[in-house]
């Protein structure tokens, strides 16, 4: 039995300075996490409207209320799928389809390595995002008010 997708939270870092979360998109229609990215992937697509304006967008970033707007998400964005137990997972946008973020994982983009939306250096200071955790340098706020209400 799979455990059910309760949301899925769009990050744009493919032509952006820095990573950002633009979008989360709840109440989840579909079965499984690749049927809920791509339905987050066509929603956060300008094809005859601004995305954003969607009702179906739960939550928009600060970068999109910031500037009014954001891009379409593209290859080289992220998605972190929310499962109801509270797990998620971390998928980056492939050329056909997501490619799962592992621990392993070594995220680059513009000369600096990323994990997660934090900055750990300029390429060469390579950290995996198993090393990282390990570093304590790594912060969610979502997962530490999940952890505070427990």
């Amino acid at each position: 039995m799979s455990i059910p997708v309760i949301s899925v939270e769009v990050y744009h870092s493919a032509f952006d300075a820095g990573f950002a979360k633009v979008a989360e998109i709840a109440d989840a229609v579909m079965t499984g996490p690749m049927a809920e990215m791509e339905r987050a992937f066509r929603l956060t697509n300008t094809i005859e409207e601004d995305w954003w304006r969607s009702p179906e967008i739960t939550e928009t970033g600060e970068r999109v209320r910031k500037y009014g707007g954001a891009r379409s998400t593209s290859v080289g964005d992220y998605m972190r799928v929310w499962y109801a137990d509270g797990s998620y997972e971390w998928y980056v946008v492939a050329g056909c389809g997501f490619e799962k973020v592992e621990d392993d994982t070594v995220v680059e983009y513009e000369g600096y390595t990323y994990y997660r939306g934090q900055v750990l250096g300029r390429v060469g200071e390579r950290m995996t995002f198993a090393e990282l955790r390990e570093s304590k340098a790594y912060y969610d706020p979502k997962i530490a008010r999940m952890e505070s209400a427990a």
